[in-house]
């Protein structure tokens, strides 16, 4: 049982090796390994957790030679870029995030050229919606809402034509403005009935 610091030059372990001790210092390139898995069993400690003392990267992972996500000292994450200039840094051709729930539907932020566009239902399923709410998370909190229709309701999360809005006053009166092939109808009362119409062409 040697102690104290031992020297050895390439050293070849060919079955289980097992290191003691509070800190384990290495300092190589890691070649011809197919993974590195980490088997971590703590209620309190991270699994990985890396420390920079000076201004370097934290992470820089590699595709190839090309960096592809960074970690800079700040905490801001590069994807596409290796050096992301705030949180979240995405850069490509077409720079995309999707989100997919469990049921299948998708929805995609894509920045392409010098358009931005926001997909709902991006899988095509024809019955998706943009929803705006504003102070909570809840359906009374919905303030705008465009329909696969192209219906747009503010105040209303059922709009009837291309363009209503509702503004409640009491719990029985409201006034709605509809627009639909240009016309427009002014509604009161909860009636249905128009009390104006414009017509538009």
């Amino acid at each position: 049982n040697p102690s104290g610091i031992s020297t050895f030059y390439d050293l070849r372990v060919t079955n289980n090796l097992t290191v003691e001790g509070t800190t384990t210092t290495l300092d190589t390139d890691l070649i011809g390994v197919d993974r590195v898995e980490v088997a971590a069993n703590s209620d309190t400690l991270a699994g990985i957790a890396v420390t920079q003392s000076g201004s370097g990267d934290l992470i820089r992972l590699y595709d190839g030679s090309t960096q592809v996500v960074t970690v800079d000292d700040e905490g801001k994450v590069g994807i596409g870029t290796a050096t992301p200039t705030v949180e979240l840094d995405i850069e490509g051709a077409q720079a995309r995030i999707h989100l997919h729930d469990y049921d299948g539907s998708m929805a995609q932020l894509i920045q392409s050229g010098n358009g931005f566009f926001l997909n709902v239902d991006a899988e095509g399923n024809g019955s998706g919606s943009l929803q705006i709410r504003v102070g909570g998370n809840t359906g009374a909190s919905e303030k705008l809402r465009i329909t696969s229709a192209g219906d747009v309701g503010i105040n209303t999360s059922s709009p009837q034509n291309n363009a209503s809005v509702q503004h409640y006053t009491s719990t029985t009166r409201h006034q709605s403005f509809q627009s639909s092939d240009g016309d427009l109808a002014i509604v009161s009362d909860n009636n249905s009935s128009p009390v104006a119409y414009i017509k538009g062409t």
